[in-house]
């Protein structure tokens, strides 16, 4: 099972399955990356490896490179814009780019900015809340990646971000889950992840999809793999919340809902009122008896679901995959939150953008590590 492309053989021939309209960027980036490695279309002939980005080939013993359509700072997108520059994708691999060529972030923006060293001047309470959360990871790497988030340069960021570009996978890292994985994936928009969790379950998990626009921005790439999974695969438009009833969120022109902006931050926000569940009453609901990893990306709504949702993390003992970077305090506070209310839990860290975006908090019971 592959990933991502950097954990490729460096050399050998592989044959390559692939959507006609993505093929040619692929074996761009392939080549690139792999210079001595040799990868041509499928004809069936004899060769070191088969490798497919497309779910139910029918095919045996092949490898799976999901590919991350349309995650901005996912390596299949961020290779794609680097490309439109002569020397944008080879620059990148050989010295570090420094920012995606999408420099001002991604989607419509509207992220809020977190300056490289912000903190470096930050009360000395907040440096001690930090510095305790920092000391309870659990291991050097997580706790480089958040030091490096919250005090780093933005040259670091980027050296950092290039030289895990194409090895790792947003959601992924420090998760380990079984052929037929019990998925609670909360917060989907383009399902850039739906591809990655099937590949990392040999192609058998069972996805709870739940997003308040159910999949109505889900991607051509990802609706292939969701048609491929069939009933395995569910849509539940839903929002969760910290209690049952409706829920009134902000629609942004990219289709993105977030409770960050519920007063109207902006002439694009459109409040509306979307059903919502706590994930306790919906795991009920579907007399889910077992699940083994709870993703959330909820546009900053982490802040009431994860402490409603704890009840249910102590008894069914989940992996988390919990986006921190929504809002600036999410970073110590949500890690506090967790460490203090879990018992026999690791908790590593990971982060998958140029700058202070997509920092994920793994949570990982000990049984499970």
């Amino acid at each position: 099972m592959v990933l991502a492309p950097g954990l490729l053989q460096d050399s050998g021939t592989f044959q390559v399955v692939a959507h006609d309209d993505e093929r040619d960027d692929l074996f761009a980036v392939l080549r690139a990356l792999k210079p001595n490695a040799e990868f041509e279309a499928y004809s069936g002939a004899p060769c070191d490896f088969v490798l497919t980005t497309e779910p139910d080939t029918g095919m045996e013993g092949v490898r799976i490179l999901p590919l991350p359509v349309g995650d901005p700072w996912g390596w299949w997108e961020w290779s794609k814009r680097a490309m439109k520059d002569p020397a944008g994708l080879v620059g990148a691999l050989s010295t570090g780019l420094p920012l995606p060529p999408n420099a001002e972030g991604p989607g419509n923006g509207r992220e809020r900015d977190f300056p490289a060293g912000v903190l470096g001047a930050a009360p000395p309470k907040l440096i001690r809340k930090i510095e305790n959360v920092m000391e309870r990871l659990d291991d050097e790497a997580s706790r480089e990646c958040y030091r490096s988030v919250l005090f780093g340069t933005p040259e670091q960021l980027a050296e950092r971000y290039c030289d895990r570009l194409f090895s790792t996978l947003q959601y992924t890292d420090y998760v380990r889950l079984p052929p037929n994985a019990v998925i609670v994936n909360g917060g989907v928009h383009d399902g850039s992840e739906i591809a990655v969790f099937s590949a990392l379950c040999g192609g058998e998990p069972l996805l709870h999809n739940i997003d308040p626009g159910g999949f109505a921005y889900l991607s051509a790439y990802a609706g292939r793999w969701v048609h491929a999974l069939g009933q395995r695969c569910q849509r539940v438009a839903l929002a969760l919340a910290d209690k049952d009833g409706r829920a009134e969120l902000a629609l942004c022109d990219d289709g993105q809902m977030s409770s960050r902006f519920s007063q109207g931050d902006g002439p694009s926000d459109r409040l509306k009122f979307f059903p919502a569940m706590t994930l306790d009453s919906y795991v009920g609901s579907r007399n889910i008896q077992k699940i083994d990893l709870i993703k959330l990306d909820l546009e900053g709504a982490e802040e009431t679901v994860v402490p409603s949702m704890l009840p249910l993390v102590r008894r069914l003992r989940p992996q988390l995959a919990i986006s921190i970077y929504h809002k600036l305090e999410h970073f110590w506070s949500i890690p506090e939150l967790l460490m203090n209310a879990l018992e026999g839990y690791q908790f590593y860290m990971g982060h998958y953008s140029s700058q202070g975006y997509e920092t994920i908090l793994y949570a990982i019971p000990e049984e499970r590590a």
